[in-house]
């Protein structure tokens, strides 16, 4: 966790500076095989030249060992460098994944980014670039004129032949990477805006099935669907013509290569040996072209990807250490503090200012959409203020790294959300090698203790075996883990039954008795049992706060009932 903090706003470019010297090895390697690569041409040369004319035998042996142990060294140097490429690739991700995974979970906060995955995508196409043969191909590139050289000695005539053919297929290839780019930008912009909308479908699958909209949710899916397959096949099209041009180019320039020194050949300018090794020089020269069109959509790819994240990651501000602050006291408090949602003009969250002391509990009720968990949200620091102030134990929210912070904070969400993983995993916040006396502890204190310890695999159930209410008393262990000082409870009841909202409101009375702060967003009178003080917004404003028998009395018609419960609620808890 050290490098946590590191990142400038150049994270690629840090990342690609650190792996130098391994590309350096590459290019080592790279320079290497391709001296072995002239192995073939010398061969035949003296094959056709000196051992057929000369029928000697032991030179043809001689020969052909040394060609054996050429391949084979060029052969291991070539493995090797497509090896050291692959653990380029590795380790650019591994250095790369949590800032662009960080990146990736802000698009998803913000909304600024239609699909979250996106950065995650673009940092794999880099990676696949990396580890592709078209990476060893650009290595391989500048000796093209080394073999466009070796023909020309051979020949003049061959040497302009194969430099012709080598400026008409570069030719090709950028009007390839022209002609394609933006058909190629436009799939991807296509085929993104469909898994966009695909997973937007899935979430709401029982709301579309509801209210009878499947057989036009699968038009307009089908729509979006075509969309996409038309501007892939356009792309494909696009690229496709081009590598058959080139394809067929470049096996018609090798025949006439060949037919080319066969004619000096007969021409006695030109052995016969010559003839041959100029063929098989010819080939290696187009060799890191053709695995460069043929898989042109990969660096394409990856080059737009590097483009995105650039320019994302660059307006991220760089992460420091924070300092070192001490659990802070359960004192809540707010100061005229107005949120803007992302991307939005209207403040959801105007001029709000409250105080609570240690050891409280403070219901927000209000009608939905009047902001009351947008409060909720702003009081935990995960929406950023547009003005005003949120401390803790007197200290503001902004001081505190976010995961420190988030260890003195307890929350339970309106919509349960479990992780993927085991309940002990969810309720200790996976956390590694955390001690199981504070796992039990969390579960005891939700009330949680006997139903998990019931479930088949205890505390290793996987998440996806639990009911509603089994989750939901699951994310109050979690909310709990750790003897947080605050805890946030928006709709806490809405999955459990009677037992389930008994633990719950017993857990609240044990959280205040401890000296810490609760709030809880309700819409049930049983869920404000344990509150001693309301707070009432409206449209996006605090309209009252105080005591919760004085509001009570003020604005809820029902007022002796809810008293009423609430006292007996308190004599079945016991400490």
């Amino acid at each position: 966790m050290e490098n946590k903090y590191q990142y400038e706003r150049s994270d690629l470019a840090q990342v690609r500076a650190g792996l130098l010297h391994l590309f350096g090895v590459v290019g080592i390697f790279s320079v290497l095989v391709n001296l072995l690569l002239l192995t073939g041409p010398l061969y035949m040369l003296h094959i056709y030249d000196r051992v057929l004319p000369s029928g000697t035998q032991q030179t043809l042996v001689a020969l052909s060992l040394m060609a054996l142990l050429a391949y084979t060294v060029m052969g291991v140097l070539d493995h090797a460098r497509a090896r050291i490429t692959a653990r380029i690739a590795a380790r650019f991700l591994t250095q790369l994944d949590q800032r662009v995974f960080s990146l990736a979970m802000q698009s998803a906060e913000s909304g600024k980014r239609k699909e979250p995955q996106a950065a995650l995508k673009d940092l794999s196409s880099i990676e696949n670039f990396i580890a592709s043969p078209a990476l060893l191909a650009l290595f391989d590139l500048p000796w093209v004129p080394i073999f466009f050289a070796g023909i020309y000695l051979f020949h003049p005539v061959l040497g302009a032949m194969s430099l012709l053919s080598g400026i008409a297929l570069i030719g090709l290839s950028l009007a390839n990477q022209w002609a394609s780019q933006s058909a190629f930008a436009a799939a991807m912009r296509s085929s993104e805006e469909l898994e966009l909308q695909t997973q937007q479908y899935l979430n709401r699958a029982m709301l579309i099935r509801a209210l009878g909209m499947q057989s036009t949710t699968l038009t307009q899916q089908h729509q979006l669907q075509l969309a996409t397959q038309v501007a892939q096949l356009h792309a494909s099209d696009m690229t496709g013509l081009f590598t058959t041009i080139i394809k067929t180019l470049r096996m018609a320039l090798q025949s006439a290569m060949l037919g080319l020194g066969a004619w000096l050949v007969l021409q006695e300018q030109l052995s016969a040996g010559g003839m041959i090794a100029t063929s098989i020089l010819f080939g290696r020269l187009l060799s890191p072209l053709e695995i460069l069109i043929a898989s042109w959509a990969v660096p394409q790819r990856a080059l737009l990807g590097w483009a995105r994240l650039r320019g994302q990651l660059s307006q991220i501000p760089a992460r420091h250490a924070p300092l070192a602050l001490p659990r802070p006291a359960a004192q809540l408090s707010m100061h005229k503090a107005t949120i803007v949602p992302p991307g939005g003009t209207v403040a959801t969250l105007k001029l709000a200012s409250f105080s609570l002391q240690a050891g409280s509990a403070c219901g927000i009720i209000g009608a939905a959409g009047s902001g009351k968990s947008t409060l909720a949200l702003a009081a935990m620091g995960v929406l950023p203020l547009a003005d005003g102030t949120v401390q803790l134990g007197g200290t503001a929210l902004t001081a505190y790294d976010p995961d420190n912070l988030g260890q003195y904070i307890g929350y339970l969400p309106q919509k349960m959300q479990l992780l993927p993983g085991t309940v002990a995993e969810n309720i200790t916040r996976y956390q590694p090698g955390a001690q199981q006396d504070l796992l039990f502890a969390a579960a005891r204190n939700a009330g949680a203790f006997e139903m998990i310890t019931q479930l088949p695999q205890g505390f290793d159930t996987d998440v996806r075996q639990l009911s509603g209410g089994q989750a939901q008393r699951i994310g109050l262990a979690r909310a709990l883990f750790g003897d947080p000082v605050l805890l946030v409870l928006d709709e806490p009841n809405s999955n459990l039954d009677n037992e389930g909202v008994a633990a719950l409101n017993a857990a609240v009375w044990r959280f205040k008795r401890k000296g810490n702060t609760v709030l809880i967003i309700a819409h049930r009178p049983a869920a404000i049992q344990e509150c001693d003080t309301l707070m009432v917004i409206e449209n996006g404003q605090i309209t009252a706060f105080g005591p919760k028998e004085d509001i009570l009395r003020k604005m809820v018609k029902n007022h002796a009932d809810i008293s009423a419960l609430s006292a007996r609620g308190h004599t079945s808890y016991g400490v």
